[in-house]
């Protein structure tokens, strides 16, 4: 990126499709993300050789009206953005089988959930936004009941956010961790995360997610 540009100013940098150097810099930081994301829905779906086809799916949902999917963001906490691509690659991935399936999937209002307007992608963009907004918290409040440390929540989100392996994570010589150390601390804060929703009865069940 560039000197002092943030995740968010390069999306609302590549909100301007004749930008192609934004754009360059975008693949560099989140063409990992996207490319994890599609692949971890794929291999659900037994297909991971069609990783590259569903990639290029997301960049064209990404682009489509004008980019208007990148201009629906609105940042909730720090580096939110990370959490919007990836929940966008999501849902454009499983759109993707259930058109190859033939297979709408209808919401509770009876509307083909597969056929989304962007707006309706924003909107559940922004919605993921704000429950990653409310499992910080929740994050926050472990650390300060000394239930989790600071290590691990870069753990969680690194794994949850970010789209990175328990293998990958564990390559990362700061944290000094075996890969099955690294799984342990997820299992461990993903569950302590599901209790504190749980407990606390907050709007969105974070076992969606977690």
């Amino acid at each position: 990126m560039l000197s002092g540009e943030t995740p968010e100013d390069l999306l609302r940098a590549c909100s301007n499709l004749g930008d192609w150097r934004a754009w360059e810099r975008f693949i560099c930081i989140f063409n990992p993300l996207i490319v994890t994301s599609v692949l971890r829905v794929a291999r659900e779906y037994g297909r991971p050789d069609l990783r590259d086809d569903l990639v290029q799916e997301v960049y064209l949902k990404l682009s489509a009206n004008g980019a208007n999917v990148l201009r629906g963001f609105i940042s909730r906490h720090v580096n939110s953005v990370f959490g919007y691509v990836q929940i966008i690659a999501f849902s454009v991935a499983r759109d993707y089988f259930k058109r190859k399936a033939n297979k709408p999937a209808i919401d509770d209002n009876g509307i083909d959930a597969s056929n989304q307007s962007d707006d309706g992608a924003s909107e559940s963009a922004v919605e993921w936004t704000l429950l990653l907004s409310d499992v910080e918290k929740v994050l926050e409040e472990l650390i300060l009941w000394k239930k989790c440390t600071e290590r691990d929540r870069l753990i969680f989100w690194l794994y949850y956010r970010q789209g990175l392996s328990a293998k990958n994570i564990a390559a990362l010589p700061a944290f000094e961790l075996e890969v099955k150390g690294v799984e342990a601390v997820i299992y461990r804060v993903s569950k302590l995360v599901r209790k504190a929703f749980k407990e606390s009865r907050r709007g969105t069940d974070a076992r969606v997610v977690f």
